[in-house]
């Protein structure tokens, strides 16, 4: 793995570049790279900000509002908690059958995460062709919760997804289960989970993660070709 962040906020330009010039390659190879810069283009713009239509990355990827949010909630694949395949909103409902919906009625309160407002749902997961043949927990009512991101400049979306894997852990450690290799895959370490599992509050697991941040922000600004017109943080 690369020494990066989840959410490192770089076009894929700049992203390559960074890679060669920091011999990340296997083998120390050097890649014969050529980066055309954009014109027009700002960092501090949203996707629905440059006119340009939409095209699906991913067959699970149908919007904007999915990407949003996919770079927390994508860590439930490495649970046995619904990130929301089988609808047609994946990674914006997260929910598991053993639970009880009432559990998620203070979840507001107890999270208290910027930019971000869940609502308490239910739903069924369906095989859809070409998007979701079998997604998890499939034609079973589902109990969890709806996301809604409420001021996307101030969202923290790895963090977010970190909250409630850790809020749909301790709803019900005993029916949670973790793909513990795809979780840690995922975050890109074990400890994450390993401070999760021991009980570690939220604010000691993000003090556990935030201290990289400005380390990366310098290592990746050589690299930068566009205006930096926004505080927009890597995760």
């Amino acid at each position: 793995m690369f020494p990066l962040p989840v959410r490192h906020g770089m076009t894929i330009g700049e992203l390559a570049t960074m890679i060669n010039e920091k011999g990340w390659l296997k083998n120390g190879i050097r890649a014969e790279l050529t980066v055309v810069p954009m014109s027009g283009w700002r960092r501090s713009l949203w996707f629905d900000e440059t006119g340009l239509p939409w095209r699906t990355p991913s067959p699970n990827m149908p919007d904007l509002h999915v990407a949003i949010v996919y770079p927390g909630t994508c860590l439930f694949e490495g649970t046995n908690v619904s990130e929301g395949r089988g609808t047609y909103e994946p990674f914006r409902r997260i929910g598991a059958p053993w639970l009880n919906i009432d559990t998620f009625g203070y979840i507001n309160k107890v999270l208290d995460l910027p930019g971000v407002r869940f609502g308490p749902i239910r739903f069924i997961p369906h095989s859809i062709p070409a998007m979701s043949p079998r997604p998890k927990h499939m034609d079973q009512t589902v109990y969890g919760v709806n996301i809604v991101v409420s001021d996307r400049n101030l969202f923290r979306p790895y963090l977010t997804g970190i909250a409630l894997v850790k809020y749909f852990h301790d709803a019900d450690p005993g029916n949670f289960k973790w793909h513990e290799k795809h979780f840690d895959r995922l975050c890109g370490t074990d400890k994450i989970r390993k401070m999760i599992q021991d009980g570690k509050t939220l604010q000691e697991i993000q003090r556990f993660i935030e201290p990289a941040v400005p380390a990366f922000l310098a290592a990746r600004k050589p690299f930068l070709l566009y205006h930096q017109d926004s505080a927009l943080l890597a995760e």
